[in-house]
């Protein structure tokens, strides 16, 4: 939803990939990694990174050793890099932006000019950039003495609710909220009220959407929905407000229930009228999606059907008719895409295809948001391993049973994101036949088809079944 600076881009790409990374690496084998920099550059980032991280984590939790003999390695100890990424988040001009529209309509531009170090002139360039995202969701930032904000407010609530998401990750987290306990209290008691479990992420989700309501019913933001929204409502059963919640106008209500619905974080539904559910589920869009998905990944049964009925009206819902794309989704759902992308190339390449198809007849889809939810969706459907080519081996060992399960059990994890390996009973149909000793009994079989291991199974053990078994696959 807003454009983070480039050096703070910068910093979050090269903590990611630290962070994969087991074992220290050294700055000529990182520089590669970003080749848009030079070597003293990337130098320059990491300490600034090393900074920042010893000042959210002085308990050193999170550590980035830097050493000239042995290169540089992330190293976490029961800790993730929720502070640190908020700590870069936090010194970004949108974020400083929203956590003031929150309370407020406007407030004088010397003041954040001051607190971010930062000139009248860089303030409206950055403002022009934020702009840039924002108008298109119906929010639009002025700036002269004072800086003011104009616009939709239900995609001001979503803006507020995506930014704090994003830098926090939980309400808990936040450490400017007043009161933070009312909070908490106000949404175990939503949460009781809509019989929803107590499960402490939907106490910290909740909490996060009420701060956010309440703060524009203090200031006296309301709602608006068109007669088309309204109508569209009426065709849900929605649950009555609660007394509780007297202070709340009708379509802030409205506007909760529809976010943590879309949001789909809980195990929440709503009585829909199927005069409403037939027109999405018989709709071009919907029709279009199940012919992709069946072009591209396979045909589809009864409950795959209702699971993609459901997928499409939680959109529908939430992008269609309230335009949230973003909510309860941050910084991590690029790299989620990503890390499916490296980890599960063949899956990710069918899934493509057919995203590609989707958005070239449906552009206006063409989102962040919508496509992680469609990957999850198609996930939920077919498994990341569905495409995954099959190994079949035969496992020959002077071992005992419990042993050879345990080998079976390693070579199965090992190779879970490129091969679905079975074992099988019977030799000649096995692909390998995999052992521990060398077999001088079976001569009419083909030698290619042995692989030798040892019992402990070890590293050299896996490159060589991983190069056979890339071979046999090609």
């Amino acid at each position: 939803m807003f454009r983070l600076t480039k050096d703070t881009w910068l910093k979050q790409d090269i903590l990611d990939y630290l962070d994969n990374q087991p074992e220290p690496i050294y700055f000529q084998e990182l520089l590669k990694e970003f080749p848009q920099i030079s070597l003293s550059t990337l130098q320059k980032k990491c300490r600034e990174l090393d900074e920042l991280i010893q000042d959210c984590c002085p308990d050193q939790t999170v550590q980035l050793l830097i050493d000239k003999r042995n290169g540089i390695q992330l190293v976490r100890a029961q800790d993730n890099l929720q502070k640190v990424t908020s700590a870069l988040i936090k010194n970004e001009l949108p974020y400083q932006l929203v956590k003031r529209f929150i309370y407020v309509d406007s407030f004088e531009a010397s003041d954040i000019c001051e607190e971010l170090n930062i000139s009248q002139s860089q303030l409206r360039r950055k403002v022009r950039d934020f702009n840039t995202l924002t108008n298109k969701y119906g929010i639009h930032v002025t700036v002269s003495r004072e800086v003011k904000i104009f616009g939709s407010e239900v995609m001001r609530r979503a803006l507020a609710i995506y930014t704090l998401s994003t830098t926090y990750r939980q309400f808990s987290a936040i450490e400017w909220i007043d009161n933070p306990d009312f909070y908490f209290n106000q949404s175990v008691k939503i949460l009781d009220y809509l019989d929803l479990p107590l499960i402490h992420s939907h106490i910290e989700s909740i909490s996060l959407v009420t701060l956010i309501i309440e703060q524009a019913i203090r200031g006296k933001r309301v709602i608006h929905l068109s007669d088309e929204i309204i109508e569209i409502f009426s065709l849900i059963q929605l649950p009555k407000k609660p007394y509780f919640l007297a202070h709340w106008d009708e379509y802030d209500w409205i506007y909760f229930i529809a976010t943590i619905y879309g949001a789909n974080f809980a195990s929440f539904d709503l009585d829909i009228a199927d005069s409403l559910k037939g027109y999405v589920v018989h709709s071009e869009i919907a029709q279009t999606w199940v012919t992709l998905f069946e072009k591209h990944f396979s045909k589809l049964n009864d409950s795959d059907y209702e699971l993609i009925h459901n997928h499409l009206f939680r959109g529908y819902l939430t992008y269609e008719v309230l335009h949230v794309d973003f909510t309860f989704f941050g910084s991590h759902t690029l790299n989620t895409v990503k890390t499916i992308e490296t980890l599960h190339p063949r899956y990710y390449k069918v899934f493509e295809s057919f995203w590609q198809a989707y958005i070239t007849t449906y552009p206006l889809y063409n989102t962040e948001y919508v496509k992680l939810q469609n990957l999850l969706t198609c996930h939920l459907i077919k498994s990341l391993d569905y495409f995954l080519p099959t190994i079949t081996l035969y496992l020959d060992t002077n071992l005992m049973f419990s042993f050879e399960k345990l080998l079976q059990s390693r070579i199965i994890s090992y190779f879970s994101t490129d091969y679905e390996i079975r074992f099988i009973t019977n030799r000649e149909d096995a692909d390998f036949i995999i052992s521990t000793f060398a077999c001088t009994i079976c001569k009419n079989t083909s030698q290619d088809k042995f692989i030798l291991i040892e019992p402990s199974l070890s590293a050299n053990d896996f490159q060589e079944m991983k190069k056979r078994f890339d071979a046999h696959s090609s």
